[in-house]
């Protein structure tokens, strides 16, 4: 039964991003709420595990965005290299 509401949980996923536009961490978010309430998680259980992921990947990739950010306006500053 959990496969299945895993595999509902991606399909909503999908399906806000592309019918809806809806913003992909947005769309990540109402999946996991839905997957974590029709499991049977409690609230705070559910919050404390989104909150746990985020903070765990930010923690592994968070410089790699922030120095990759820097670069790409740093570059967009100086305009092409070449004509």
């Amino acid at each position: 039964m959990l496969f299945i509401v895993l595999a509902i949980g991606v399909f909503l996923i999908v399906f806000a991003t592309t019918k809806f536009k809806l913003h992909p961490f947005l769309s990540l978010l109402l999946g996991t709420l839905f997957v974590g309430f029709t499991s049977g998680m409690p609230l705070d259980q559910i919050l404390e595990n989104i909150n746990g992921g985020i903070g765990g990947l930010m923690t592994s990739i968070g410089l790699v965005i922030v120095f990759g950010s820097i670069i790409g306006t740093i570059l967009e500053m100086v305009g092409p290299l070449y004509e």
